[in-house]
């Protein structure tokens, strides 16, 4: 995504969203070696933040076995 101004980015993804100025040739330059070939400029419709988990999921508990070199 591009944006035009800098108010652009906090009105569409959020006052936390962080930016930086490049010019379109950087920006497609950083984007191609990931396989990016289309820029959207000024997007205004996006989803809806990730509202956080209402109850983690507990990570299983292990043991490293005595005498283990690691």
């Amino acid at each position: 995504m591009a944006f035009t101004s800098a108010g652009r980015p906090a009105e569409t993804l959020g006052p936390d969203q962080r930016w930086i100025r490049l010019a379109e040739p950087a920006l497609r330059a950083l984007t191609a070696p990931l396989g990016v070939t289309t820029v959207t400029i000024d997007p205004t419709a996006t989803a809806p933040a990730a509202a956080p988990a209402a109850h983690p999921v507990p990570l299983p508990a292990f043991r490293i076995a005595e005498g283990s070199t690691r």
